[in-house]
């Protein structure tokens, strides 16, 4: 039977060993041309853990805080519930990497009997793609209902309603989380003796009959190419339309003021106050949307780059280069989850001032 055995950072951009390939995922390659020694490659993937870890806490702190102020905020506006559902994705997303950094640094290695490098993919690797691919998609729907709000104006309230808003959201997690879970059907996680450090660890054993490869098979393929970049080619041309739109706003604005001076000084009436407001939430959307493009647009490529040659997967001959920049892909994606708190306290009023009453910094 195949003694199939998986390796990697995440699931984006590793796959399954061949039989004759197989090796202990704690063991770098030291192969003919590889670009990177096993000893450089150690040293690199120490140096990422403890960025990642820097990144990560900011991060998990970050998205506790907009969980806690949006949920003092309230969702008079749906977008709120989708800034909420993002900050949930992005603090699962962030936790998981963080783990998976951790699971690559010594000393943390020496303080639990696991078999950190092997049981990082079931424990950390599949969960961060998870919970990515839900924060995508959510940043794909916040962009694409700006988008409307500009197009249809005065339909969009009845177009995406709380309701709808609600079950977009319910949908979007169980669609990405459950098939994650599946994996658990063919990992075991069994005790064994690690001669290296001389103790008994907690490593991963990977079931190989033909149904357990299938479903494993099956994850590999619906985590793949098409759900990570629609949701990529979404925000890229939903923030190209909302850019273009801003600009037409803010013309639209200084003609006016310029036009009706005294007004534009005072008052400047209901009308321009609503777009003022829909201008500030479609500035934040923009930025948001830039952010997810600059961190997600390496990891879409890279993966694009390991599926059309075969040599820069993890089986292939540039094994530990393609670990190390899977690495340096998750501390994108770290980063990533973890800056919307400064986003939304720079660019939402609302926020900043229910962010203050939290930490007191403001009269109740």
């Amino acid at each position: 039977m195949s003694n199939h055995r998986f390796t990697g950072w995440n699931t984006s951009v590793t796959t399954y060993m061949e039989p004759e390939l197989a090796v202990d995922a704690a063991v770098p390659l030291n192969r003919p041309g590889e670009i990177l020694s096993p000893a450089a490659f150690l040293l690199l993937m120490e140096g990422l853990s403890y960025a990642i870890f820097s990144v990560g806490v900011v991060g998990i702190i970050g998205n506790s805080l907009i969980i806690v102020t949006y949920s003092m905020v309230g969702f008079s506006d749906s977008v709120n519930m989708s800034y909420l559902a993002m900050a949930v994705s992005d603090l699962g997303c962030v936790a998981s990497i963080v783990w998976s950094g951790l699971c690559w640094n010594p000393p943390f290695q020496s303080l639990l009997a696991l078999a950190a490098r092997e049981v990082v993919l079931p424990t950390g690797g599949f969960s961060t793609t998870a919970f990515a691919k839900v924060t995508a998609l959510t940043t794909a729907f916040v962009s694409l209902e700006r988008c409307l709000c500009v197009v249809f104006p005065f339909k969009v309230k009845t177009l995406i309603t709380h309701k709808r808003t609600m079950y977009f959201i319910v949908l979007n997690y169980v669609v990405h989380i459950f098939p994650a879970t599946l994996v658990y059907i063919a990992v075991r996680f069994k005790w064994k003796f690690d001669e290296q450090t001389n103790r008994t660890v907690l490593g991963v054993t990977y079931m190989q009959t033909a149904k357990e490869r299938s479903l494993v098979d099956f994850i590999w393929l619906f985590y793949s190419l098409p759900l990570q970049f629609i949701p990529l080619i979404t925000v890229v041309v939903c923030t190209i339309f909302l850019v273009i739109n801003l600009n037409k706003s803010a013309q639209w604005r200084k003609e006016y003021s310029s036009g009706n001076p005294q007004v534009g000084q005072n008052r400047r009436g209901s009308k321009s106050r609503a777009r003022s407001r829909e201008d500030r939430i479609g500035k934040t959307v923009v930025v948001i949307a830039i952010v997810f493009i600059v961190c997600s647009s390496p990891a879409a490529l890279n993966n694009a780059s390991t599926r059309a040659q075969p040599e820069h997967r993890a089986t292939g001959q540039y094994r530990n280069l393609n670990l190390f920049v899977a690495g340096s892909l998750a501390c994108l994606n770290a980063l990533n989850s973890s800056v919307n708190v400064f986003i939304y306290y720079g660019m939402s009023s609302k926020f900043k001032t229910a962010l203050n009453k939290l930490f007191c910094l403001v009269d109740n």
